[in-house]
């Protein structure tokens, strides 16, 4: 549908979603509404870097994307704060409302800024998507250890691990065989620079992410 049609139902997603969390009644609509959330930013993260590579040529595009690094920088080390602000004067509703006007004048500013993309005739891998996320799903439900119930005896949880990673295998396997129609063309995992560039992601990934737990337990 092109980058920007995306991009800006991704926004309006995540948007809208804002304002259900701040009117959630209780926890289980907060956190169907924050799932929600998660669907438009879904949409909406992927087409930033396209969007910037598709205006601006080097060497502008160096500090095009230095200014959208520097940004998401930013917001980690600024968001604690200005939510904790926003928490003691406004109550905890108010970490959702903020996203509105931004989402507004953002909205504006690609409207105005980013031209309308060509639309892509792309084949979607459903049977591929479908199974990598069911399996990424039951390796994280597996690790991931619940309060009560069957989940948290260890044998239902391991058998989960090995089932989620044996899925991901036989989509992998399958996918090799797809040619272009990869979910992820396997070929780029050739190229030593793409490799070296998803361990580092790969890593900051997991230390941004594991980072806030033990803060939240803590607090």
């Amino acid at each position: 549908f092109g980058h920007r049609r995306v991009y800006l139902v991704g926004l309006a997603v995540f948007t809208l979603a804002s304002v259900g969390c701040a009117a959630a009644p209780g926890i289980g609509a907060l956190v169907a509404w924050r799932a929600v959330q998660g669907l438009g930013a879904a949409l909406l993260t992927p087409q930033c870097l396209t969007i910037i590579r598709s205006l601006f040529d080097p060497p502008r595009l160096a500090v095009a994307l230095a200014v959208w690094s520097a940004g998401g920088g930013a917001a980690t080390v600024a968001g604690p704060i200005v939510g904790g602000l926003l928490v003691e004067t406004w109550g905890w509703p108010s970490v959702f409302l903020v996203n509105v006007p931004v989402g507004v004048v953002t909205a504006i500013a690609v409207l105005r800024f980013v031209p309308v993309s060509p639309r892509l005739v792309v084949p979607l891998p459903v049977l591929a998507v479908t199974g990598v996320t069911a399996g990424v799903l039951a390796v994280v439900v597996g690790v991931q250890r619940t309060g009560a119930g069957l989940l948290a005896a260890p044998l239902p949880r391991a058998a989960l691990v090995v089932l989620g990673a044996g899925v991901v295998a036989v989509v992998l396997t399958v996918q090799r065989r797809a040619g272009d129609r990869a979910l992820v063309p396997l070929g780029l995992f050739r190229d030593r620079g793409f490799v070296t560039g998803s361990w580092g992601a790969t890593a900051a990934s997991f230390c941004v992410g594991s980072a806030p737990i033990p803060l939240m337990l803590d607090l």
